[in-house]
């Protein structure tokens, strides 16, 4: 017995392991075939046909009964609605209680509407669909609207997809998420909730793919907490406040999106958030483009932000923006404004045609712009304090054509850094200076205005550096920024090719670019001081220490501007005494609305004698700013070269002797930060040895001092029309914009 039975095991055992071996070929021979469908063999169907409001029929069931069945299946399940019974929709089926998806029994179950099913989810106390715990859940072509609360609702780790559906008139949100949910969209519409589309709470996570958010009540979407959130070809168009709205240390990446007419802004950030958009549009806004404050991070790349009824971005407190190859342009007021302790980076950027300056810095903001374009502008390209008074903001490589006004607008004092500035010129060749080992970039065009990068040079430890006026061609100008410590100067034009009318108007006052216009008057007299002059600029009444800096620099220059046939000094308060040997010029500084003015910014009174050199006394008069310290040290510079002997020139930006009457539409309508290349080549002729009594223009001409104009004059970009004289104060300066709070 015991021998038969060991024979019949060991049969077995055979027969098993001749099974394995031939299981083990075929699965080592075998194919890979392709996965069949989820819904077409793994997901078990359940067909809805019947209405609740019918009469039931043998074997159907209606939604509330395949939910039920569903529910206590731990298979995967596809609820569907019989087309015979349902027709082409759209059927409303109204719930007298939410879907949910949130026990412990295993299974992912999809409903497919078929786009002939509305759930109506007014009667649902909270929302329509409830996901919680770890269930999962599919909804499919069809419609959810209404709920007391929201009308979609996902919790804790549940997980949602929405394929085509449309999410609407939720009392709340139309899709909300807490916790640690998360939702997919895919070819989705989220529209007329009462507050946002789609608000995202906790670590709750949603991923978006082609779906439009659409005039929801406050927001198209809103991120709290550490939520996380992408999507690609999303469309936010018309939503309350916000398109997109942020706090937290939530964060949110759009590509290839649009974001249009959010009433606030079209993306606000705040708090910890961050926010990525890549290829996206931002447009049509009432106010902002893009508003963000507190520690937020913003990062733009290809995005265009564009007509905007106000500012096109605004930073406030320490706010950080990131900008590559992206345009900001078309906007009703800044291109772009920091306030607070913000900063920017932009790289490759495009900032044009806004209403206002491109770009402003206040407060201790910092910005670096590298490779950027900065196009008609209504004022400066970029406009920013002094750098004690403000962050560091470093301008690189970046070219300004067509703004209203000068390129980099700095200010009170404007010395600091240092602005380039020519001191001697020798032939072609032109010395200028700028801070200490200061990196100076060279551009060229026909207005000073900086729009075709040449190179970048080093000034020596002195601070000098030589240029060529032959790396210029006829007819256009060099202009230079300087580098130090981080942060950027104004520019100014520090060497040319010839242009006679331009040193007619400064020497002569004559010429078509003089004040009184016409050709030119040679035989007008030179006015100047006679050569070995002492000059004491006694400043009485300094309006700001930078007024005084200012003054300093300038004086300090003159000897060097005339080749020492002028020497200069300045005092300020009163003199005790006044040196035998010295010619005081006062300088004095009244309100702005007192008569000696005339209505001008300052005015120099002079007298001369019959051989054209100035007597005594002369005397400065200037307009104090409405607060003191922030006067304008400009027009000191002007009214001093006054002084030495140089009249208007209406030539915008090439000369610092630019007046009250507008150049022509050639040139830029606004002045040079300090003297220009023109200037000081006007001063070194007009101070030049070989003049005697009575020397007349025509003399310094007929000797060839001054050079002789080539083929084209010194002309500039296109017209420009209506713009002002002068850099305006930013609106509220101070204070925060108004901002509306989001409803959690």
């Amino acid at each position: 017995m015991s021998i038969r039975r060991g024979r019949r095991y060991s049969s077995f055992f055979s027969l098993l392991l001749a099974c394995a071996i031939l299981f083990t070929l075929a699965a080592a021979t075998r194919v890979p075939t392709r996965a069949p469908a989820p819904d077409a063999t793994r997901r078990q169907p359940i067909m809805v046909n019947r209405r609740a409001d019918t009469v039931a029929a043998p074997g159907a069931i209606t939604l509330a009964q395949a939910l039920a069945r569903a529910s206590g299946d731990p298979r995967d399940n596809l609820i569907g609605f019989d087309a015979d019974v349902f027709g082409n929709g759209p059927v409303v089926i109204r719930l007298a209680e939410p879907i949910t998806a949130e026990g412990s029994v295993p299974g992912h179950d999809l409903i497919d509407g078929g786009d002939r099913i509305v759930l109506d989810a007014s009667s649902c106390p909270d929302a329509g669909v409830i996901v919680g715990r770890e269930a999962r859940l599919t909804l499919r072509r069809l419609t959810v609207k209404g709920g007391g609360q929201r009308a979609v609702l996902v919790k804790d780790n549940g997980r949602l997809t929405l394929e085509r559906v449309t999410v609407s008139e939720g009392a709340g949100p139309g899709v909300a998420l807490f916790g640690q949910a998360t939702v997919s969209l895919s070819r989705c519409r989220l529209t007329n909730n009462h507050t946002h589309g789609l608000e995202l709470h906790g670590e709750s996570t949603a991923r978006l793919d082609c779906v439009d958010l659409t005039r929801n009540g406050q927001s198209g979407l809103v991120g709290f907490d550490r939520s996380v959130a992408a999507g690609n070809d999303i469309r936010l168009d018309s939503n309350g406040d916000w398109n997109v709205a942020l706090s937290g240390d939530s964060r949110l990446h759009l590509t290839g999106s649009l974001l249009r007419r959010g009433r606030f802004a079209n993306a606000d950030v705040s708090g910890a958030a961050g926010l990525r958009l890549t290829a996206c549009t931002l447009e049509e806004g009432p106010r902002f483009g893009l508003f963000a404050t507190g520690r937020s991070v913003v990062e733009l790349i290809g995005t265009r932000v564009h007509r905007h009824g106000g500012r096109g971005l605004e930073l406030q407190d320490q706010a950080a923006l990131n900008v590559e190859e992206s345009r900001i342009e078309g906007n009703g007021d800044y291109g772009l404004i920091l306030f607070g302790r913000s900063r920017v980076q932009a790289a490759g950027t495009v900032i044009a045609l806004n209403a206002a300056h491109g770009a402003s810095l206040r407060g201790h903001a910092e910005a670096r712009f590298s490779n950027c374009q900065f196009v008609g502008n209504r004022y400066s390209g970029i406009g920013c304090p002094d750098h004690h008074d403000g962050g560091p903001v470093c301008v690189t490589q970046c070219s300004f054509q067509g703004n209203g006004m000068r390129p980099i607008y700095r200010g009170p004092t404007h010395l600091d850094p240092l602005i380039p500035t020519p001191l001697r010129v020798q032939g072609p060749l032109v010395t200028c200076m700028a801070d200490p080992h200061a990196a100076i970039e060279l551009f060229l065009d026909r207005a000073g205005e900086a729009m075709h990068y040449l190179r970048t040079i080093h000034a020596d430890d002195q601070g000098r550096f030589v240029v060529s006026c032959r790396d210029a061609p006829e007819g256009w100008v060099m202009t230079a920024s300087a580098t130090s410590g981080g942060a950027t100067s104004e520019f100014n034009v520090i060497a040319g090719t010839a242009a006679q009318p331009v040193i007619n108007a400064l020497l002569g006052k004559s010429g078509p670019l003089s004040d009184n216009g016409g050709t030119a008057k040679f035989d007008m007299l030179l006015r100047r001081w006679r050569p070995e002059t002492r000059l004491i600029f006694n400043v009485l009444n300094p309006p700001s220490v930078g007024v005084q800096s200012y003054m300093r620099f300038l004086v300090e220059r003159i000897g060097d501007w005339t080749a020492g046939a002028i020497t200069a000094e300045v005092r300020f308060g009163k003199l005790r005494k006044v040196p035998a040997d010295a010619v005081v010029v006062p300088v004095r500084y009244v309100p702005a609305e007192s008569p000696e003015l005339l209505g001008r910014g300052g005015v120099t009174f002079m007298k001369w004698d019959a051989a054209g050199f100035f007597l005594s006394p002369m005397a400065i008069t200037l307009a104090i700013g409405k607060v003191a310290r922030e006067t304008c040290p400009r027009v000191l510079a002007h009214e001093v070269g006054h002084a030495l002997g140089l009249c208007h020139a209406r030539v915008g930006l090439l000369s610092r002797m630019q007046g009250s009457i507008p150049p022509g539409k050639a040139f830029v309508n606004d002045f040079s930060p300090m003297m220009t290349y023109y200037d000081v080549l006007a001063l070194q002729l007009l101070h030049d040895p070989r003049n005697g009594e009575g020397t007349t223009l025509r003399q310094v001409v007929d000797r060839g001092t001054a050079p002789q104009a080539g083929g084209r004059e010194v002309a500039a970009s296109g017209a420009q029309s209506g713009q002002p004289t002068f850099s305006p104060a930013v609106r509220n300066p101070q204070t925060a914009s108004p901002r509306p709070t989001p409803l959690r």
